[in-house]
């Protein structure tokens, strides 16, 4: 009885410490995905930021 208690718990550790590891996972995953798009959303803004630059030096031009 006690041995099967132990092995449960066992058990129990094991699944949490696989969640725990998951978790992990995941989160760097989140972490690398951000750094990937981090450039891309930098450009985007720089584009948007010349565009802006573009059009006002237009409205200025009239």
């Amino acid at each position: 009885m006690l041995l099967l208690l132990l092995l449960l718990l066992l058990l129990l550790l094991l699944l949490l410490l696989l969640l725990l590891l998951l978790l992990l996972l995941l989160l760097l995953l989140l972490l690398l995905l951000l750094l990937l798009l981090l450039p891309l959303l930098l450009l985007l803004l720089l584009l948007l930021l010349l565009l802006l630059l573009l059009l006002l030096l237009l409205l200025l031009d009239y």
